[in-house]
This record gives structure tokens, sequence and C-alpha cells, in this order.
């Protein structure tokens, strides 16, 4: 056998044989059949070598006590599977593999295609290392991993729109500990940021120096939050993603197996 599955089907069927003449004529027939088309049987072996053990994988997700390359290892049996299937579908079987062939062929291709878009190409060991959700596949992840792996990159994008907005070229956003971030503009700026109601209501004074003042926005005061939360709220959409591919899999079980 080139499988764990395989190994354990063979143990079994070694431990219980059969005593049943039909089905022992059979099994008998499927043996014939792979024995003759050679062909067949090498391409056959090989893609199977590409299948994971499925069974152990689902069992582990199952008890809850499975993690992110145990999905994977389904997504790569389903990508195996599949590919068996297509293979399987040019030829005639006697009934035993034929079974065999429409049971691979019904496995979920909507699941295998939600694996495939959601899990990353290299999975962390545990699903509380993160890392397991491909970039793209959910906006707010995304999100809270730019704010999170490039916060000063989003903060310089911001600080150039509101230079922009203000025409303050010398505009900047910084950071300390007891302000948090905040907008700093030379004192001689001061009637571009409170000259006018819409200024003043965009503009939320947080501190006057002798040389610069310092103000906040809405949506600064939106991101520095979300800066602070972005890594336990990336986390938690990953935790939430992996629940819900997990609750697929166990759906899907009967299928699997």
């Amino acid at each position: 056998t080139v499988t764990g599955a395989g190994a354990r089907l063979l143990a079994e069927r070694l431990m219980s044989p059969l005593t049943d003449q039909a089905a022992i004529g059979a099994r008998l027939d499927s043996i014939s059949f792979l024995l003759a088309e050679q062909r067949f049987r090498e391409s056959l072996r090989e893609l199977l070598k590409g299948a994971p053990d499925m069974q152990r994988a689902l069992s582990r997700l199952a008890l809850n006590r499975g993690g992110p390359r145990d999905l994977g290892a389904l997504a790569a049996g389903l990508s195996a599977a599949h590919a068996i299937a297509e293979l399987a579908s040019r030829e005639t079987f006697p009934a035993e593999l034929e079974a065999a062939r429409a049971a691979v062929a019904a496995l979920p291709r909507a699941f295998a295609g939600h694996l495939a878009a959601a899990l990353a190409d290299d999975l962390p060991l545990l699903r509380r290392d993160g890392g397991l959700v491909r970039p793209g596949y959910h906006a707010e992840l995304d999100e809270m991993r730019a704010l999170r792996d490039q916060s000063r990159r989003v903060i310089a994008a911001m600080e150039r729109d509101l230079a922009d907005e203000t025409g303050i070229r010398s505009l900047k956003i910084r950071h300390n500990n007891v302000l948090g971030y905040y907008i700093e503009v030379t004192a001689n700026h001061r009637e571009a940021m409170t000259g006018s109601d819409a200024a003043r209501a965009r503009f939320i004074h947080r501190q006057t120096m002798a040389s610069a003042m310092r103000f906040t926005t809405t949506e600064l005061a939106d991101l520095e939050t979300k800066i602070a939360n972005a890594a336990d709220r990336a986390l938690s959409i990953e935790l939430a993603v992996f629940d819900a591919l997990v609750g697929e899999a166990v759906a899907h079980a009967g299928a699997i197996r």
C-alpha cells in the first residue's frame, strides 16, 4: 500500500477474512482488474501517494483536537480524490471499484474549493499561532494584519492624505505615551486648523505648545484603537475561520470517510 488508510484497510481485511462467496468474488474481480490494467494502476498509485491521511485528520478535527495542518490534509486529500475521480471517469469497473469511484466522485467539491481559498500555503502547527488564513480571503483580517504589521506605513499614508487635505506640507503624525497618536503642526498654521467651524469639527484640539499645536481626528482615534487591537482581532478572526472550516469538515464527515 502507499497510504496509511490503505495499510489499515489491508490489516483489517487480513484480520477479518470474507466468508461470503459473492463478496469474495467481487473482491477478486477488483484485484483482477487492477492486475490487468497496469497503466491505470500505476497512475492511481501515483495519485494515492499524494493523499494525506484524511481519516485521522478528520477524527482529530471532530474531537476538537485538530489543528490547521489537519484542515490542510483534508484539502490535499480532496484535491487528490478529485484527480482520482477524473482518472477513473475514463474506465469501466467491476462492481466494487465502481462503488468506490462513485463515492470518490461524490466528494464535496465546494468544500474543497473553500479550503483551497481559505488556507495559507504554509500552515502553522497550532491554530493559536495564527497565519492559517490565506491573504485576500477575509477583508477585515487583511486590514488587521496590515495594521499590525505595517502600522508605520498606514500612518504615513494618513499623514500624506492630511497634508494634502490641509495644504500644510510640514504636518506630521507623531506618537507618545501620553497622547498616543496625534497630528502636529507648527503654531503659524493655527488658522488652517481652527479658523472655521468645519476645521474645528474636523480637527479636535489636544495640546498647544509654544511652537506647535497638536490635534486628533475621529479617523486617527479609530485607527489608533484598531492598531492597538489589531493583533488580537486578527487572531480572533482566524480562529473564527478555523472553527467554521472545522464545522464544514464535520458536516461532510460521512462522505470524506
